[in-house]
């Protein structure tokens, strides 16, 4: 695909089945950028800032970019054009100099929730602070309406099924000494989890169309898990 810059990065992909294009954040250019995949040409750009995650709606009405800002994007995929920006940013507290909260993964959800992977880096006057979440956003309310349980920080990636009834995420750690694979279920709200002992760390995430299965890889073996 032409990027029409040599100084693209292109990060993330979600296709749009509806209207045959696919959408890639481009954090470089502070870009979304829009190919048709049928004829493989880029047919618009969409101003974000920073932009990473990306996710369609379940009823294929909305698109949502999560960026490395205290913002979430909100785009029409008909229209291509920036709709909505909802702010995540956290007030300072005492000690802190600045504070940046990333609504940096996105994985829409099949009862119109948006689960987000939300990452907090802060400064004080004795150093710097981090930590992540997953939590479920409702766009309607335009409120966090739960958290979903971990068991690190180093949170990621994760993934949706097709169907967007199931997501299954995983951490940024040694995986031959067993890392947790967990999957969580939309309709019950529930989580069960696996444990990848592949090797290498976690990068790769991929379950089928309803997410009975899960497949990670660390980068030297490939680990499937059924949801039982």
């Amino acid at each position: 695909l032409d990027f029409g810059n040599s100084m693209a990065v292109p990060k993330l992909v979600v296709y749009d089945g509806t209207r045959q294009q696919a959408f890639v954040s481009n954090s470089s250019l502070n870009e979304v950028d829009v190919f048709s995949t049928a004829t493989h040409q880029r047919t618009a750009t969409i101003a974000v800032p920073y932009p990473f995650g990306i996710d369609m709606s379940a009823d294929g009405t909305t698109l949502y970019v999560g960026t490395f800002s205290d913002f979430l994007y909100v785009i029409d995929p008909q229209q291509l054009v920036v709709t909505g920006r909802v702010s995540f940013a956290l007030p300072l507290q005492p000690g802190e100099s600045a504070v940046v909260n990333n609504p940096g993964a996105v994985a829409t959800l099949s009862n119109g929730n948006v689960m987000l992977l939300m990452e907090v880096a802060t400064e004080t006057f004795s150093g710097f602070g981090s930590g992540a979440s997953l939590v479920i956003w409702n766009p309607t309310a335009n409120q966090i309406v739960g958290t979903i349980p971990t068991s690190y920080p180093a949170i990621g990636p994760i993934a949706r099924s097709a169907d967007h009834s199931k997501v299954a995420f995983t951490y940024q750690l040694q995986g031959g000494n067993g890392t947790t694979v967990t999957l969580y279920d939309v309709a019950t709200n529930q989580s069960i989890n696996g444990v990848y002992l592949g090797g290498g760390v976690p990068y790769a995430l991929a379950l089928n169309s309803n997410g009975s299965e899960v497949a990670v890889s660390g980068g030297q073996a490939l680990q499937t898990f059924d949801n039982q």
